[in-house]
C-alpha cells in the first residue's frame, strides 16, 4: 500500500518540525482542523543519549535547551533533532511510495546526519494492519520499546512506542489524535 506524499506545512529540509510550532498551531486551531493540517502519524524525538553519539564534525543547531550545552561534548549537532517531529509522509520526488525511508542519507524521506545512523537505517511501511517499521540492516540497530528489532523483518508499531536508532536517538511514534494531546498539553 502506498504512503501518503504530503508536505506538512514547516518542515525543514530534513524532514522536521519544532514541536514548538505545532503547539502555536495547536493553540491556534480547533481538534478538527488540527487533524486534518496533521492527519499522519508522526516520530517526536523526545530523548537522546549524547554520550552514545558522540562527537560529530558540524557543530550546527536550530535551538538547544540550555542545560543541555555541556554535556553534548564537542559538537551540538545531535541536539538539532531534540522536541522535534517527522512525519510519516513521503517528500515529493521520492521514489519507493510504499514506504517512508529514514536514514543519514539526504535522499531519505526523513533524514537523520548523525554518523551512528546509516545512510537508509530502516522504513516505515502502512498497510491493513496499521504501521510498522523495518530496520534496513543497519549497521547500529533499531530498538522498539527496550528489544532490538530483527534486521529486515516488519515490526507493527502502536501509539505511543519508542524506537531508538543507531546509538542514542529514540523517537516516539505518535498518532494524529495523541500528538494533538501532546501540543495542546504544553
Amino acid at each position: 500500500m502506498s504512503v501518503q506524499t504530503l508536505k506538512i506545512s514547516g518542515t525543514n529540509e530534513e524532514g522536521f518540525l519544532h514541536l514548538a510550532k505545532v503547539r502555536e498551531a495547536a493553540r491556534s486551531l480547533s481538534r478538527e482542523a488540527f487533524l486534518e493540517d496533521y492527519p499522519v502519524p508522526s516520530l517526536y524525538v523526545d530523548s537522546l543519549d549524547t554520550q552514545a553519539i558522540g562527537p560529530q564534525e558540524d557543530a550546527t543547531t536550530d535551538s538547544v535547551r540550555p542545560q543541555l550545552l555541556t554535556i553534548a561534548g564537542a559538537s551540538l549537532r545531535p541536539l538539532r533533532y531534540l522536541d522535534r517531529l517527522a512525519f510519516l509522509t513521503k517528500r515529493p520526488g521520492n521514489p519507493f511510495p510504499h514506504f517512508v525511508s529514514l536514514g543519514r542519507s539526504a535522499n531519505n524521506d526523513m533524514v537523520v546526519a548523525l554518523d551512528n545512523v546509516s545512510k537508509l537505517h530502516g522504513y516505515f511501511t502502512h498497510g491493513g494492519e496499521g504501521w510498522a517499521y523495518t530496520d534496513h540492516g543497519s549497521t547500529n540497530g533499531s530498538v522498539l520499546n527496550g528489544q532490538p528489532v530483527k534486521s529486515m523483518q516488519r515490526t507493527p508499531l502502536a501509539d505511543g512506542d519508542r524506537l531508538k536508532i543507531g546509538a542514542g536517538i529514540t523517537l516516539r511514534f505518535l498518532l494524529p489524535e495523541s500528538l494533538y494531546h501532546l501540543a495542546t498539553q504544553g
